[in-house]
């Protein structure tokens, strides 16, 4: 409940300081931010009454939280270029329909594949981008941390790494790359 707590906290953090400069990045902080409390509240209350919705939200936080801010952080690449701005509805409305289609439609295999393409493709690229183009080593920085914390360390609860399980590193590693970004 505490590593919940704490991504709780951090993706909130993020949110605050990113939603008046970019409402994408910081509603996308905000959804993992949600995902995140419930959790908290699953671990730290009720783990029957909250795990269906702690792990709706987290399916929400992957096909559309983290995408906005990888495609805000590629927009506002494009604002920079052209002096316009691409953002509209269009975007949460795709990313909806690629949530119902992963959740609704595809097996749970294929649905943890599309979790991976998305986040590679509209989050962690996008964003590692942004971070190059703009010279920004810190936004690098915080993208790795990110990588390493869901792809090397992963959100397994039943492992553990240095006497504490993977899943609390998973969401210090995740909220602590939030925060960075922001």
């Amino acid at each position: 409940a505490l590593s919940d707590a704490y991504n709780t906290i951090t993706h909130v953090l993020a949110g605050i300081a990113t939603y008046h400069l970019n409402e994408f990045i910081g509603l996308g902080f905000f959804l993992v931010a949600a995902a995140s409390f419930i959790g908290t509240l699953r671990f730290g209350f009720s783990e029957k009454a909250f795990a269906k919705a702690n792990s709706e939200l987290a399916t929400i936080a992957a096909f559309i939280g983290l995408p906005l801010i990888g495609i805000a952080n590629i927009e506002r690449i494009n604002s920079d270029i052209d002096n316009t701005s691409y953002q509209s509805s269009t975007t949460i409305i795709l990313l909806l329909f690629l949530y119902i289609f992963a959740t609704s439609i595809v097996s749970d295999s294929i649905k943890e594949v599309l979790i991976l393409l998305v986040n590679v493709v509209l989050f962690v690229a996008p964003v590692y981008y942004e971070g190059y183009y703009r010279g920004s080593n810190m936004e690098i920085f915080a993208i790795t941390l990110f990588i390493i914390g869901t792809v090397i360390i992963g959100n397994n609860r039943h492992k553990c790494v240095l006497g504490m399980r993977c899943e609390n590193w998973f969401h210090y590693c995740l909220g602590t790359s939030a925060y960075l970004m922001a």
